[in-house]
């Protein structure tokens, strides 16, 4: 079994949204843990974390929310739970939600040091549950060489499996390449992806766009996870507003269609649609 731990070196970075990415991939049996709840939501008597109850929602996890983190906050844990105790109710945990499961996510708190006085920082999560750790990196092109930098000078990870980071919200994908990206890489920090930000749209830059290679290989990527043929609807989804459905739905939408499929794209956010309007149609049948 799997278990990928995935954290950020700051907030915001996309650390939802890359778990469901990379779920969907892989198409498999998962199982998820949250273990120091963040954004909580007070549901049936219990406490949920936000993101915990988004992914049991989105995967129809048998595992209720409540039952997939360890605590909410630091105060609480102080008293509760010392640093053996507190690996103890992390590995019970594990064992709870990766019942029949081949592939297990554990998301850590806002950032890679959140949790460091009650040993749930991504790092503690990472030694103790033995997963594999990825970091999410984003943010101005100093910020995330800095970040990078610091990861790469001051945490160690010598006991640990580390895959690498993914660098997200890149806004000129094209100098990060050629000026950033080879610094890090001498850093020997292995750069699973770069993910670039306010990216247009392929119907208007054209399919020599530089953007539309990612496109195509992510088509390609679909294609080949299917485990039938006949499958041949995909939904867009994200942890929160603003992380661009609307805008890979029409560029995925655009390669399958200059691939000789025929698309129709479904809106179903029926409170504030918005694929009219790119397409300048009419929202009325």
């Amino acid at each position: 079994m799997d278990k990928f731990i995935i954290t950020s070196m700051r907030p915001s970075a996309g650390k939802t949204s890359l778990i469901i990415g990379l779920a969907k991939i892989l198409n498999n049996k998962l199982g998820y843990m949250k273990p120091f709840g963040a954004r909580f939501i007070y549901k049936k008597k219990r406490l949920w974390d936000y993101d915990a109850a988004l992914m049991a929602h989105i995967f129809n996890l048998d595992e209720a929310p409540e039952d997939m983190s360890i605590g909410f906050h630091h105060s609480k844990l102080f008293y509760s739970l010392d640093e053996e105790a507190t690996k103890t109710k992390l590995l019970e945990t594990l064992d709870h939600v990766s019942q029949n499961k081949d592939s297990i996510f554990v998301e850590a708190g806002k950032d890679i040091y959140f949790g460091t006085s009650v040993y749930l920082d991504a790092i503690s999560l990472a030694r103790n549950l033995e997963g594999k750790l990825l970091v999410m990196v984003s943010g101005d092109e100093d910020t995330i060489i800095d970040d990078v930098s610091f990861l790469a000078k001051y945490i160690r990870m010598d006991d640990l499996s580390f895959m690498g980071v993914v660098i997200n919200k890149v806004v000129n994908i094209d100098d990060f390449n050629d000026i950033y990206l080879p610094r890090i890489r001498q850093m020997d920090v292995p750069v699973l992806g770069v993910i670039p930000q306010n990216i247009g749209y392929l119907l208007d830059e054209g399919a020599e766009s530089k953007h539309a290679e990612a496109y195509r290989v992510l088509r390609t990527n679909l294609l080949f996870s299917r485990k039938d043929e006949a499958f041949n609807t995909i939904v867009v989804v994200s942890a929160g507003a603003g992380e661009g459905k609307s805008t890979t739905t029409i560029n995925l939408a655009t390669v399958f269609a200059q691939g000789g499929s025929r698309i129709l794209i479904v809106d179903s956010d029926l409170r504030r649609p918005t694929m009219h309007k790119l397409f300048k149609v009419s929202n009325n049948l």
